[in-house]
């Protein structure tokens, strides 16, 4: 079932990307002065992606019987994405700076 949701996960991130990236490129939206909140979101939008690639591993590692974490550890892993999005969420509402 891991499989099949970081499967199912990657297939929404890969148009979600796409789209992001074509609106940032080709209209320009968060470019000019006073758009440092999309690049500091830009930021957190690839630590994003880099968390989902930690939990590609962490499966990987799952797979071969190696895993050396604890469930503490597990639960504050499993907080990250919640925090990341939550940031993401108030710089494109707040557009702070």
């Amino acid at each position: 079932m891991a499989h099949k949701l970081l499967r199912f996960t990657t297939l929404l991130a890969f148009p979600a990307v796409v789209t992001g990236l074509w609106l940032y490129l080709w209209y320009r939206i968060g470019f000019g002065p006073g758009n440092g909140w999309m690049h500091a979101k830009l930021a957190i939008v690839v630590m994003v992606i880099g968390y989902h690639h930690a939990c590609s591993r962490v499966l990987a590692r799952f797979d071969k019987n190696r895993n050396a974490r604890s469930h503490i550890w597990f639960r504050w892993f499993n907080e990250v994405p919640i925090l990341l999005m939550l940031f993401i969420v108030i710089l494109v509402v707040v557009k702070p700076f």
